[in-house]
């Protein structure tokens, strides 16, 4: 249980995770030429549909 759990902090706070936030503010960003959310409103929405996406990979 101890390595599963290990493998599960790591993806929780690994490298890849704030790349993935990039490539989603930046695709927003292009998307919007007026207006759109800003970089701390953003973060805090992916991180909400992050959370829901590691429960449901974990079961």
């Amino acid at each position: 249980m101890k390595k599963i759990s290990k493998f599960v902090h790591f993806l929780a706070v690994g490298p890849a995770r704030d790349n993935q936030f990039e490539s989603y503010y930046g695709a927003l960003a292009r998307s919007r030429y007026n207006g759109g959310p800003s970089a701390s409103e953003a973060r805090r929405d992916f991180e909400v549909v992050r959370r829901t996406a590691d429960r449901a990979i974990i079961f």
